[in-house]
């Protein structure tokens, strides 16, 4: 069993499997989090390079 930090009690069988349901749950959040804004992120950059790459109008 671990020793927890800060004190002498040991991991309980309980700790343990909330640990591990945590542990889990992580991959899930990093796609509901991380995902959007990297995407949100390479769209706004892709949209500004749109904006100042785009030709000038020409002058008729």
């Amino acid at each position: 069993m671990r020793k927890l930090r800060g004190g002498s009690t040991k991991e309980t069988k309980k700790d343990k499997l909330q640990r591990r349901k945590d542990m889990q749950e992580i991959p899930e959040k990093v796609k509901k989090i991380v995902v959007p804004t990297v995407a949100a992120i390479v769209l706004t950059i892709a949209v500004i390079l749109y904006i100042m790459a785009r030709p000038a109008k020409i002058a008729a």
